[in-house]
């Protein structure tokens, strides 16, 4: 197998699995800003999250929700672990803070549950800059075998 091949597979590849997250938003990748969740997760880190109406969250999963005021106005995105369910929702807290998070989110407010982290990339500030480049990295592959193929 040529360098030619493997390239365009894993070019085809990352261009498949764009266009499904596209097309069903099922996955995110998101900076994480603060140390809350040390030393799972750490401020830098990108974590990608599974949409949650594919599958319910649970103790233990750690979870992408939304942060409101009293008044239902949302002031932040919260990467924090199910530590427990509550009547009004879960109960849920930074690995690195000492007490739970003052609001129980809902099934409503969770937005994600993470299934995994991109360690060390989150110089970079802000989630959109990472799709610029994958595409910009999926262009420059592209025409690099288009090249190569014509040579």
């Amino acid at each position: 197998m040529t360098w030619s091949r493997i390239g365009t597979g894993l070019l085809v590849l990352v261009v498949l699995a764009l266009c499904v997250n596209w097309a069903t938003d099922s996955f995110r990748i998101t900076n994480v800003l603060t140390n809350s969740m040390s030393p799972t997760i750490v401020a830098g880190d990108f974590v990608v999250t599974q949409n949650d109406s594919l599958r319910n969250p649970a103790v233990g999963d750690i979870v992408m929700y939304d942060a409101k005021r009293l008044d239902g106005q949302i002031v932040a995105r919260f990467t924090h672990r199910i530590i427990a369910k509550a009547s009004d929702g879960w109960i849920v807290q930074g690995d690195a803070n000492p007490d739970p998070d003052v609001q129980h989110p809902t099934a409503e407010d969770i937005d994600g549950i993470v299934i995994g982290r991109i360690p060390g990339i989150g110089s970079i500030q802000s989630s959109m800059y990472i799709y610029g480049l994958i595409a910009g990295a999926v262009v420059f592959a592209g025409a690099f075998f288009v090249i190569n193929r014509r040579q």
